[in-house]
């Protein structure tokens, strides 16, 4: 005979504690820059969504994001993750340059915080809400346009316009010395980074030893005899969400002293908070580092320079040629001209979508995610507007947690 068992008495969930959910997930980061990244992060709500994630996840989760094809996502899709790099190939793109959250994932994960953030960044350089709205709906109707087309491209100076054009001039003109010169300091024809205690500090006894940065290096093949002799290293602030792991800025020999030498940077990982939306349908990764790399060279048009990944003393890294914080968009900058932001910023957040929706096509079909037809059709329906308004909610929720 069955136990007669108490009848559950109801409560209410219990609110959501957004500054512990941050002080969870930055425990354990560096003490040197975790300060900083509060700082940071305090400045805007727009600083805050970059910082947390996780947050957005949460919210996501609680409140649901419309239907939507599996897909490989970036995972932290905003408008400061999108720049100017120099690929693999030695040539300029334009694309997704941070890969830390990509996962499996619903497309509405990349497409819903790409619209939020352009919200936000709107909001954050004065521009009022009916303008803030309008842009962020010309980056949507710009993504369900290229997902439409099924074709994934790619974006290269001679195809590159306005704002963007600009930053690949930017690149092309920037000479190796000068880049150089802003990072370090010349000794007795030897370099030496700037450890200004702003962007690069002194290593201190918990910093990864400079021999065990050798080693991984070692192991890849030289374009060059001594190519990656190591000439100094030091701890890097870069970033935001990142803020607090382990970063190393290492400066090689490169082609050669001093002008020649070559910039690196190390970057330790972490989970992906993206990862949650489907946390059963993730590979088994053999590292974080291998997923970030695998991902990143699967979902840009050409990957990073020197990208890998890599264990030092049992902790995964994630390996790339230093690039420039530089290259990417200023939009403070494209709103002092005041006839022609709107028209500037407009260019390149929908320039975004489309690339939103190409890394998106060429993870299609993979290991998991929805074909391109699947994605095709789900553009083919889709109706921006109401893309827009789930944005708008996430972006409500990020400035009552901020």
């Amino acid at each position: 005979m069955p136990h007669n068992l108490p009848v559950p008495t109801a409560t209410a969930a219990p609110a959501f504690d957004a500054v512990s959910e941050i002080a969870k997930q930055n425990a354990g980061r560096d003490v040197r820059v975790l300060p900083r990244k509060y700082r940071d992060m305090a400045a805007s709500p727009f600083a805050f969504f970059r910082a947390t994630a996780h947050l957005f996840y949460h919210h996501a989760l609680a409140g649901g994001l419309p239907a939507s094809p599996a897909a490989w996502i970036c995972g932290d899709m905003h408008v400061e993750n999108f720049g100017v790099y120099r690929g693999n190939n030695r040539l300029e793109y334009f694309d997704i340059n941070d890969f830390d959250e990509s996962c499996l994932g619903p497309l509405a994960a990349d497409i819903s915080r790409l619209a939020a953030s352009i919200i936000l960044a709107s909001e954050a350089i004065g521009l009022e809400a009916l303008t803030q709205d309008s842009l962020a709906l010309t980056a949507l109707e710009a993504y369900f346009s290229a997902l439409k087309d099924g074709k994934a491209r790619w974006c290269e100076h001679k195809t590159s316009t306005g704002a963007i054009k600009a930053l690949f001039k930017q690149i092309k003109s920037r000479k190796r010395k000068a880049f150089l010169n802003s990072r370090s300091i010349t000794v007795k024809n030897l370099r030496k980074l700037a450890v200004d205690g702003e962007r690069y500090l002194p290593l201190n006894r918990d910093d990864e030893k400079p021999a065990a940065i050798v080693k991984i290096f070692a192991a890849l093949p030289a374009p060059a005899p001594h190519y990656y002799d190591l000439r100094d290293m030091a701890f890097r602030v870069a970033g935001l969400g990142s803020l607090g792991l382990r970063r190393y800025a290492v400066l090689m020999h490169g082609r050669g002293d001093p002008d020649r030498n070559a910039l690196f940077d190390v970057k330790a990982t972490a989970p992906s908070a993206a990862a949650q939306l489907m946390p059963q349908r993730q590979p088994k990764w053999p590292t974080e580092a291998a997923r970030i790399v695998t991902l990143q060279t699967r979902l840009q048009a050409v990957s990073a320079a020197k990208l890998h990944a890599a264990r030092i003393s049992r902790r995964d890294y994630v390996v790339r040629a230093l690039q420039p914080s530089e290259d990417r968009l200023n939009l403070s900058v494209l709103v002092k001209n005041r006839e022609k932001h709107i028209e500037s910023l407009a260019e390149s957040f929908a320039q975004m979508g489309k690339m939103a929706a190409w890394a998106h096509l060429r993870g299609a079909a993979r290991e998991g995610a929805d074909g391109p037809d699947v994605m095709i059709r789900f553009a083919a329906k889709a109706d921006a507007s109401l893309w827009l308004n789930s944005a708008k909610a996430l972006k409500s929720a990020n400035d009552v947690d901020y």
